[in-house]
């Protein structure tokens, strides 16, 4: 699974921004999986949207820690846009 291949390079390298940044943008795409489409949680069944909110906490948490990580942020800043409200 991709999330092994994201979790073992950030064990490798925990400081990296590409390795932060690509498993944030791994979570935010696993999220819009989930939505199905749907602009908002409660447009999709609750047993979907729980996993869709997992994702999307887990892609926002990245995306803060990825900030740190870079002097240019800009993927990151739009991710954490995108997930404002979720």
């Amino acid at each position: 699974m991709l999330e092994e291949t994201f979790n073992a390079w950030l064990k490798a390298y925990p400081k990296s921004y590409a390795a932060r940044q690509g498993r944030g943008i791994y979570y935010y795409r696993r999220m819009t999986q989930f939505m199905g489409g749907a602009a908002m949680l409660d447009q999709v069944p609750a047993q979907t949207a729980a996993r869709a909110k997992q994702y999307a906490e887990l892609a926002f948490k990245d995306n803060i820690t990825a900030r740190a990580l870079t002097a240019k942020p800009m993927i990151a800043d739009t991710l954490l846009i995108s997930l404002q409200g979720m």
